[in-house]
């Protein structure tokens, strides 16, 4: 491998020296902007390049469009401008009925192309400018015109970019990234001003830019001419980069790189480092970017010439948050922020830089809990993933040795830890052992995963997953070397107008992932105690996951990964639980530690990839929840009738007076009860409706007036405040039912039908239907569909019908000693209370063997028998809940509803949607599963019932207590 990365090096060296000018793959766009490009010689007109309309027609597919390398886009802008390309040609030569054919080949698959345009999401770079101007060329040149969905979108896209253009910035000095992309301005400047901003001869390094510009002057640029020359000549090159850094960083020394050659490179990169101060592009005298300049800075720290990045930080500093990669960026690039945090960090002025270091580094942890990493330079999520862990665990190490102070405590003991825990257990779902088998054509990114696991494997919060991590790096480095031995084609993962490839930066990867794994940092006790993991705590939960039915085939290992990514939430949800708790610290709670296990493993499990930010919502409203079910059934059991009926008054009043414009100052991340009031008001005071609405008006207004919904249409907050209401009155009612059961001295129940007390009562009081409200709320709303809306109603009317049923078979012990009514009741005809009069026995129902314990009382059969029944039609009601749910994931993901700018929703936004929809599925499932082994709720009195020490006995869930050591 030294040797290979000598070569490599060798070949940089000579690319300095001009003798190998480019290290990207061809591409069809750029070759089509030189296939247009002609030349009058003594009257004749010639075409210049003639070899690049050739290479046009011969590359054309068979579906009539041109190659799609990684994106849609890709195929778009390549076949958009081969076919002008065409069609110029084609103006000339009008009798070549060939070429006829392939433009009319061309048309027909942009026009099937086009339909399924989709702008939600990152656009390649230019793409807003480039495909309207091409079109408008396609209208003028060949009369050919192209109607889609998303047209009228992308050219509101391109209005808002260009409102503020005005052509002359470009004819002064002025630096911009539209030189970049001069063919998009082609009838809207006058090129003849331009010579004078060409870079050896380019624009901007640019072949089609530098095309648009020769064949738009009115004087022939002789210098241009040689510039396009030769790139056509060099072809596909293998030689000029800026990554040695990524060599360094890995291990390599400067004698395994090779001294002279290293040399070589350090006296060219600090040449340029001075001579433009620190801000350098992807060549000599090129507009500054962000990226390069961060690098050289790095890759001279690593070098041990550390430089200075206050010229860096100076110039590229968007705001207080982020960087630029160019100072004319509208939107900020991931992977520039991340090199310049590193850059940052690698310099010897820390303490110059410590408020950007703190500042970016949250904005990098915002952007990874918002599910914003989507690069613009890069389609691969793992080379921001791979940016992302490299970057934290060298802040973390450098605070961990004291070089760095003041970082945020929430940074520190919540969105950094989650952050670098979830890019470990992400890496590890995306390339396990399945998937290596699989990866030929995708080894730069697999060399991406395993520079990620290499940054992460010995971070000090693991334990027994770094056992894994190691065994995956060692796998997937086997995986690589066998595909990778010989020098191998590379990706088209980088991104430009279209996206390419780049020879040396694939090699320098795939030898930098190739090296052996670095010793483990050696972290202090403040890193350790960071986030207290406690052992126990994450065996108990893995161990409780792994015997249930649905994850009982899945690898220790994964289980294990999500609980720790779930323990990595509980400092901060511990926060909201101090104050959600307060007067009833004594509580088990356990309640806690499985909330947010609950929300990763279904999301990780099921592969979801939904952001974080709204995993943690809905973790906190769960715990709001659950803290609310028991404050109601604890609390209002002290109500008279005059008091229940004032609550319920109260409730209304809350919910339907409350307005979010009132309350904008409201904090949305955390749903902060403020129950601590309810414990200064444990005697006659609570029942105070001034008391109670005190208490429950946080709860409701920070769910109503949540940052994130207020946004949504009237319809989807009255609809989410609708269900609230329901949910809190539907406590008052089933308070009122316990009372009456409590009031009885015989053995019947206070209501006749179980499927009337179920479904206007019990299962109204259950969280679900709101919670499911509130999550689609998060999400900015379902499209206003009659189908979809009809579907998410009858969705969570089965989601709440089982959840109850569940919830009842887990709690019956409790509720028998709280004296609550449980739909166990309604099938039992022993001596406790229940208006079956049938007297079901055990061996009438063969399934309550799973709840039978030996030597029970007749009384205990009974039950059995009843749990038995009440189980069936739970498993029912779970099928229901399945079915309205797969065709409300349908809907969703066929929804041709436009959208409020008069498209389609995007397929990024509809597939969001439905996964959000999976996960509220598997959550209830998850927590279905789990009452039929254990109640999490906490008691609320203290009882004896027939129920107790009544466990189901389904082969091994019977061995799960609380004492797993």
């Amino acid at each position: 491998m030294e040797k290979r990365a000598q070569r490599l090096c060798q070949g940089l060296v000579d690319g300095l020296a001009g003798s190998n000018l480019c290290s990207l793959t061809t591409a069809v766009y750029d070759t089509a902007w030189l296939a247009m490009l002609s030349k009058t010689d003594g009257g004749k007109v010639r075409w210049l390049f003639p070899e690049s309309f050739r290479f046009i027609l011969d590359h054309q597919l068979s579906s009539g469009g041109w190659a799609s390398y990684s994106t849609k886009a890709d195929g778009i802008l390549n076949s958009l401008a081969a076919l002008l390309a065409l069609i110029i040609h084609r103006n000339v030569t009008p009798s070549n009925h060939s070429l006829q054919t392939a433009i009319q080949a061309a048309i027909a698959y942009l026009n099937v192309t086009l339909q399924t345009l989709d702008l939600d999401g990152s656009l390649p770079v230019g793409f807003e400018i480039l495909v309207p101007a091409m079109l408008e060329m396609l209208k003028t040149q060949g009369g050919v015109q192209f109607s889609f969905p998303a047209q009228s979108q992308l050219l509101v896209i391109e209005a808002t970019k260009m409102n503020s253009f005005q052509p002359d910035l470009l004819y002064d000095s002025k630096e911009s990234t539209l030189f970049h992309s001069l063919e998009a301005l082609i009838g809207k400047i006058n090129f003849d001003r331009l010579r004078h901003r060409k870079v050896f001869g380019s624009m901007m390094a640019s072949p089609a830019s530098t095309a648009a510009y020769l064949m738009n002057t009115t004087s022939w640029d002789e210098e241009a001419e040689t510039y396009l020359r030769t790139v056509v000549a060099e072809g596909p090159g293998k030689g000029n980069g800026a990554a040695i850094s990524t060599l360094l960083d890995s291990g390599y020394s400067t004698a395994s790189l090779g001294r002279e050659n290293l040399n070589d490179l350090v006296s060219y990169l600090e040449k340029h480092y001075h001579a433009q101060t620190g801000l350098l592009g992807f060549a000599p005298s090129i507009q500054a970017d962000a990226d390069d300049s961060s690098r050289v800075v790095i890759c001279l720290s690593a070098l041990g010439r550390q430089r200075e990045a206050k010229s860096l930080v100076a110039h590229f500093k968007s705001d207080n948050t982020h960087f630029r990669t160019y100072a004319d960026e509208r939107n900020a690039s991931f992977s520039a922020n991340c090199n310049v945090l590193r850059a940052m960090l690698e310099t010897h002025g820390l303490d110059d830089h410590s408020a950007e270091i703190r500042t970016t580094a949250e904005y990098l942890c915002e952007s990874w809990w918002n599910g914003l990493i989507e690069d613009k330079w890069n389609t691969s999520s793992q080379y921001s993933m791979m940016l992302l862990a490299q970057t934290l665990v060298r802040l973390l190490e450098l605070w961990d040795q004291g070089h760095i102070t003041l970082l945020p405590t929430a940074l520190l003991h919540n969105h950094l830890p989650v952050t670098l825990i979830q890019l470990v257990t992400r890496t590890l779902e995306n390339h396990t052992s399945e998937t290596l088998r699989a990866t030929v054509g995708s080894m730069e990114i697999l060399a991406y995963a395993i520079l990620t696991l290499k940054a992460l494997y010995s971070l000090p919060w693991l334990g027994a997953l770094s056992e894994e991590v190691l065994s995956r790096i060692q796998e997937s480095q086997a995986a690589l070397d066998d595909h990778g031995a010989a020098s191998y084609e590379p990706q088209y993962v980088w991104v430009e107008k279209v996206t390419y490839g780049s020879f040396f930066l694939s090699e320098a990867y795939f030898l930098a992932a190739m090296r052996p794994t670095r010793p483990a940092h050696v972290w202090t006790e403040k890193a350790l105690n960071l986030v207290p993991v406690v052992p126990v705590q994450e065996k108990k939960i893995t161990h409780m996951f792994r015997k249930l039915r649905c994850f009982e085939s899945e690898p220790t290992w994964k289980v294990r990964a999500c609980v720790l990514e779930g323990l990595m939430f509980l400092p901060q949800l511990r926060s909201s639980y101090i104050n959600i708790l307060a007067g009833e610290k004594t509580a088990k709670n356990e309640y806690l530690n499985f909330i947010p296990c609950m929300w990763v493993v279904i999301n990780y499990m099921r592969k979801l990839d939904l952001e974080t930010n709204l995993l943690w919502d809905m973790m906190v409203l769960t715990l709001g929840n659950f803290r609310v079910d028991e404050w109601m059934e604890s609390v209002t059991r002290s109500f008279d009738v005059i008091d229940l009926s004032r609550a319920k008054d109260s409730i209304r009043s809350l919910c339907e007076g409350w307005h979010p414009e009132e309350h904008a100052h409201i904090n949305g991340t955390q749903i902060s009860l403020a129950v601590e009031q309810s414990a200064a008001h444990e005697s006659t005071d609570i029942l105070d409706s001034a008391a109670l609405h005190a208490t429950l008006s946080p709860y409701i207004s920070t769910i109503i007036g949540h940052p994130r919904i207020i946004g949504c249409s009237t319809y989807q907050l009255q609809a989410l405040r609708t269900a609230l209401h329901t949910f809190l009155n539907a406590h008052i009612d089933q308070t009122i039912a316990n009372l009456s059961l409590s009031a009885q001295a015989g053995p019947s129940l206070p209501f006749e039908d179980f499927s009337d007390w179920l479904r206007t009562i019990s299962a109204p009081s259950v969280s679900a239907p709101f919670s499911f409200d509130f999550l689609t709320c998060l999400m900015g709303g379902l499209p206003p569909d009659p189908v979809v809306r009809y579907l998410s109603q009858e969705y969570s009317a089965h989601i709440a019908v089982m959840s109850r049923m569940y919830n009842d078979l887990g709690s019956l012990m409790r509720d028998t000693a709280e004296q609550n009514i449980n739909c166990s009741n309604f099938f039992f005809g022993g001596s406790t209370r229940g208006n079956n009069t049938n007297g079901s026995r055990a061996e009438d129902h063969p399934s309550a063997q799973d709840y039978s314990i030996g030597d029970e009382t007749d009384e205990q059969i009974q039950l059995a028998a009843a749990k038995a029944r009440l189980e069936a039609l739970a498993s029912y009601e779970r099928d229901a809940a399945d079915l309205a749910g797969a065709r409300l994931v349908s809907a969703l993901l066929a929804s041709g509803t436009p959208d409020s700018k008069g498209g389609l929703y995007g397929q990024r936004k509809r597939k969001r949607w439905a996964n959000a929809v999976r996960l509220f599925s598997g959550v209830a499932e998850l927590y279905a599963d789990i009452y039929l082994v254990k109640d999490l709720s906490n008691r609320q009195q203290d009882g004896e019932g027939p129920s107790r020490g009544l466990k189901r006995k389904r082969g091994h869930l019977n061995d799960v207590d609380d004492n797993i050591e």
